[in-house]
């Protein structure tokens, strides 16, 4: 079927075919080694499916791997079958229905106009992340955050050392953006401002006590999804807010 060059296969037609191939191959057949092999390449590869690909996808990297699992754990096609079925049903559903996180979408187009490959990826990955790997959805909501700060300090000419914490680069963009607490005399918006500082804190801090970027040792701290998401959705929204913001200082009309 992947012999042909002009077949150009969605995302959700790949992983209908990754299924039959599994199914074909838990009902006795033999499929293809080099097409299962080439498309679970193809999928794992995908920012957008990070954390969403079923277990027996990215634990098997052939058919005979996944043979040698799923042959001695169920005695009956029907019961591979369902198996399989179960594995594949929920990514399946969502890229049918096109499903997306309401709050997503406006976030990822604002944070196109940063031009950044990598940041579009850290935001995919990090709301990809939030149910099945709060943690890594932690390290990523912060890398998303700094790449944000980096990239538009970058973009404005304003130095700053590499190894400089978030905090300390937030608050120089938002002092450049007009955005600092001290900046404004109202008090309400200057409790705003100061409020998005905190937060800016709190994923710094909680990237360094709940994440997977650090070893941990006999008691380790574990982010639940909703700690994930709650992280994950500020540091989507202060990276917006510093986009557009930059966005209007930049071109008012655009």
């Amino acid at each position: 079927m992947l012999s042909d060059p002009k077949i150009q296969l969605t995302t959700l037609q790949k992983v209908e075919r990754i299924k039959l191939l599994l199914t074909q191959r838990a009902e006795g057949g033999h499929p293809d080694n080099y097409e299962y092999s080439t498309l679970r390449a193809e999928l794992v590869s995908l920012p957008e499916l990070e954390g969403k690909l079923p277990e027996i996808v990215v634990m098997y990297r052939s058919i005979s791997e996944f043979w040698t699992y799923i042959k001695p754990l169920y005695g009956s096609y029907h019961e591979r079958r369902e198996h399989i079925r179960e594995e594949f049903h929920e990514l399946l559903t969502e890229l049918e229905l096109g499903k997306t996180n309401p709050t997503q979408r406006p976030t990822e187009e604002t944070l196109k106009h940063l031009n950044s490959e990598e940041v579009q990826k850290l935001f995919t990955i990090a709301m990809n992340r939030t149910e099945k790997d709060a943690n890594g959805a932690v390290t990523a909501a912060k890398s998303l955050l700094e790449s944000t700060c980096k990239l538009l300090l970058d973009d404005m000419n304003i130095e700053y050392n590499p190894t400089e914490d978030i905090p300390s680069l937030f608050k120089k963009i938002s002092t450049k953006l007009n955005l600092h607490p001290t900046q404004h005399p109202n008090d309400s918006l200057r409790k705003i401002l100061s409020g998005c500082s905190s937060i800016v804190q709190g994923i710094a801090e909680t990237r360094n006590k709940i994440s997977d970027a650090h070893g941990q040792g006999r008691n380790p701290m574990n982010a639940a999804p909703r700690h994930a998401k709650l992280t994950v959705g500020t540091a989507g929204a202060m990276s917006a807010f510093l986009v557009e913001t930059y966005k209007h200082m930049t071109d008012p009309n655009g």
